[in-house]
């Protein structure tokens, strides 16, 4: 547990920045104890950034957490530190999104949704004693954070492993050629809520009514197995979390973690893996708040680091 200096009660306000909604959350002296949240259709950057403004000045906070969907520039020495950068979502490449939220003078803490959401469930989600962890979620877009020796992982950029590309599945849809507007069938492409429902002719409000059994799910399950064998060789992590709206899906977690053993055939011979797959892939403890309590967790981070 945490522990903070002085007599006052820190409040910690959170950003969760998506390309469909906002999410701006208010918690009292620890990132999960949350008590006030509110949802906010992603807009133009100026709508979007005005009428959440106008919320969080109903607040007294003493940081805030921004949890941004990317490409981000998190180099602080950079000039565009706290810009998105090269987003396909309309209106808002090249927008300082930190810079948008800086009229409250309070410490700020940025970081990718992802990398965000891994450091709350890395902190809090009850993964046992570990040192790593990788965060995958799949909506809209999909995503990766990393965390490694308990800090995400950066470099020239940020991971985007959403973007990497997995063999096709022997069973995949003839016709279908992925959705990304980059890539086109990059993991992003092939296995996002749009890349499925686009697959059945439906709107993605409407995949919750596919039935367990379709053979679309075998199809999508391979494409993550896949990523989450590149995740194990190439990060190690002590636990892989899948989350996000294509993981309310619960029968993918068994697909997986079969087809991710499969494909790793006892290269990484550790037991947590080969004995223990249920408890190396696994869901979010924080379900739909990874997000949230990975902006606030970035808040508490930043007000800690303002009492030194």
């Amino acid at each position: 547990m945490h522990k903070f200096v002085g007599k006052k009660t820190p409040y910690f306000a959170g950003i969760e920045a998506g390309g469909t909604t906002f999410v701006a959350t208010i918690a009292k002296a620890h990132p999960t104890n949350i008590i006030e949240q509110k949802e906010f259709p992603t807009l133009t950057p100026q709508k979007t950034v005005s009428v959440i403004n106008d919320w969080l000045d109903n607040f007294d906070f003493q940081a805030l957490g921004i949890a941004s969907f990317g490409p981000v520039d998190l180099d602080k020495k950079s000039k565009t530190y706290g810009h998105i950068t090269t987003t396909p979502k309309p209106n808002w490449d090249n927008f300082d999104i930190v810079g948008a939220f800086r009229r409250f003078g309070v410490p700020m803490g940025f970081e990718t949704d992802v990398n965000a959401a891994a450091m709350g469930e890395f902190a809090y989600g009850g993964h046992g004693n570990i040192k790593s962890c990788t965060y995958v979620t799949a909506g809209t877009g999909i995503g990766v954070g990393a965390i490694c020796d308990g800090k995400p992982v950066h470099g020239l950029m940020h991971p985007e492993l959403g973007h990497c590309y997995s063999p096709r599945a022997e069973n995949e849809y003839e016709k279908f050629k992925g959705t990304c507007p980059r890539h086109g069938s990059c993991l992003e492409g092939m296995c996002s809520a749009g890349a499925i429902s686009h697959r059945l002719n439906i709107h993605p409000s409407k995949l919750p009514q596919v039935s367990d059994d379709h053979e679309v799910w075998d199809i999508v399950s391979h494409y993550f197995s896949h990523l989450c064998t590149t995740i194990t060789l190439s990060y190690s992590p002590n636990v892989i979390i899948l989350g996000g709206g294509v993981f309310k899906r619960e029968i993918l977690y068994d697909k997986i973690r079969k087809k991710t053993l499969q494909l790793l055939n006892g290269y990484v011979g550790k037991k947590e893996i080969v004995e223990n797959i249920d408890s190396y892939i696994v869901p979010p403890k924080f379900k739909s708040l990874c997000g949230a309590v990975g902006s606030l967790e970035l808040a508490r981070i930043v007000f800690e680091q303002s009492l030194l």
